[in-house]
């Protein structure tokens, strides 16, 4: 017997699933999921085609601009200023597409990025 709620024309409505209610086992990763990730984890099973798929990560620190001639006169040591003060979190990209900010950090001798927040997926800002 499935649950069904009414609306007030008569229809029918299945009450939606509560999402943090939702855990998983994650056997790929060996973990278990909880909440949207397991949402996730167990629609995955229907994308696995996909998972392989390579994508293109970069992570932007900052830019400028500058002229042909500023360019040209670059050499060893010279130092670029950029539009962020340090400090300020850096911008993740997937595909050209704003998906996170993090703070720079390091994991043993390689440089890192921690997470700090997502990315509006419904801000057309995202797409860089």
């Amino acid at each position: 017997m499935s649950e069904e709620a009414s609306t007030p024309d008569g229809a029918n409505e299945s009450p939606a699933p509560e999402e943090s209610a939702v855990t998983t086992r994650d056997e790929a990763r060996g973990r278990t999921v909880e909440g949207a990730a397991a949402t996730r984890a167990g629609a995955s099973g229907e994308l696995d085609f996909v998972l392989d798929v390579p994508l293109q990560v970069e992570v932007r620190i900052g830019e400028t601009r500058m002229r042909v001639g500023e360019v040209l006169q670059l050499d060893k040591g010279s130092v670029i200023e950029l539009d962020r003060m340090a400090g300020d979190p850096v911008d993740v990209l997937v595909n050209g597409r704003l998906i996170a900010r993090g703070e720079v950090t390091t994991v043993g001798d390689r440089i890192a990025v921690r997470l700090l927040e997502l990315a509006d997926r419904s801000d057309p800002a995202t797409d860089a």
